[in-house]
């Protein structure tokens, strides 16, 4: 069956149309993206801060301290325990510095628009 010129531009003129449109945020999804991202950044970036001023104070004062969840904190004094005071400088050091990205990231997503 051939179609007509008219159904042929037709049909063409559907074909180079988007098949679907990408739905708009609800306002309170945009709402909440406008708030909350700029405050994760915040916080993800005074606790990255709040961790490099232990890693500061442990560099001080040549004690680290673990930040365990689990049980009692650990102390690694540089005099007697050497690898695990610098094992743990490095390991609060790497999650300050992850924090620090996160947020920064966090902070860039959500000025953009």
């Amino acid at each position: 069956m051939r179609l007509s010129k008219r159904q042929t531009r037709r049909a063409g003129h559907a074909r180079n149309r988007p098949q679907w449109h990408a739905p708009q945020p609800s306002t309170r999804a945009a709402w909440a993206a406008r708030l909350l991202l700029p405050l994760t950044a915040v916080v993800m970036c005074i606790s990255a801060a709040a961790i490099l001023f232990t890693v500061g104070q442990a560099l001080y004062s040549g004690v680290a301290i673990s930040l365990s969840r689990i049980g009692p904190a650990t102390v690694y004094p540089l005099a007697s325990d050497p690898l695990g005071y610098w094992l743990m400088l490095l390991w609060h050091t790497a999650a300050a510095l992850f924090l620090g990205g996160l947020g920064g990231f966090s902070w860039w997503a959500s000025r953009q628009r």
